[in-house]
């Protein structure tokens, strides 16, 4: 619902954890995790409380960075009201996709919705994926390659932005585009959990059930 954000004035429909920890019931800690020791079967926080655990099922997202030098990041609804003043003061907008490992689909919706919202801005998607929407396959790409037809959306696939300026984008080994402001999805990496395995950019190697690969229970 984040992508609406930018168009809308309504507030945020927002459950506060401890309302939803009286109604389930579950135990609530507010606190930074610092490690695991699976040995032991703990998780021990920041200010040295030590919790035991049968399974531990971790949920920690990723760390958002700024995707390039230049663009204005769009998250969720923190980022709104930049991405509003964007559209509402640019001619030439792009939504750039940085990598093509990335959630994509809220860069599409926010491209759909403002051609609806400022028919008079150019828009274009500019990404890193070989087709649009690659990871829904061919009939995705080809159902947004129609809309965007429809909408007067522009398109670039394949490529990556180095980034933003003086009213260009700057291409990995290709000519640059126009674009008064770039609104670019964040780049992602993971938080790299002492005691866990973890790849090369922080994230959890998981089998195709999510279990962590290399870590019991």
């Amino acid at each position: 619902m984040s992508v609406t954000a930018p168009f809308e004035e309504r507030p945020e429909a927002v459950v506060s954890l401890p309302d939803l920890a009286r109604s389930i019931p579950f135990d609530l800690r507010v606190g930074e995790l610092d490690f695991v020791d699976q040995e032991q079967h703990t998780v021990q926080l920041r200010d040295g409380e030590r919790l035991f655990y049968d399974v531990l099922v971790v949920v920690t997202g990723a760390v958002a960075r700024p995707a390039f030098p230049g663009a204005i990041t769009f998250g969720g609804r923190d980022d709104a009201a930049a991405v509003t003043e964007a559209l509402d003061n640019a001619e030439q907008l792009a939504f750039v996709a940085p990598t093509a490992s990335n959630w994509t689909l809220p860069l599409y919706e926010l491209a759909l919705i403002s051609a609806l919202a400022r028919p008079h801005v150019s828009l274009a998607v500019v990404t890193a994926e070989t087709a649009p929407l690659w990871i829904f396959g061919a009939a995705a790409g080809d159902a947004i390659r129609e809309l965007f037809a429809e909408r007067g959306i522009g398109l670039l696939t394949g490529v990556r932005v180095l980034a933003a300026a003086d009213g260009m984008l700057e291409l990995d080994g290709a000519e640059p585009v126009s674009a008064d402001r770039a609104i670019a999805l964040p780049y992602l990496v993971g938080p790299a959990i002492d005691g866990l395995p973890h790849d090369e950019q922080g994230f959890l190697p998981v089998d195709a059930h999510g279990a962590v690969i290399g870590a019991a229970d």
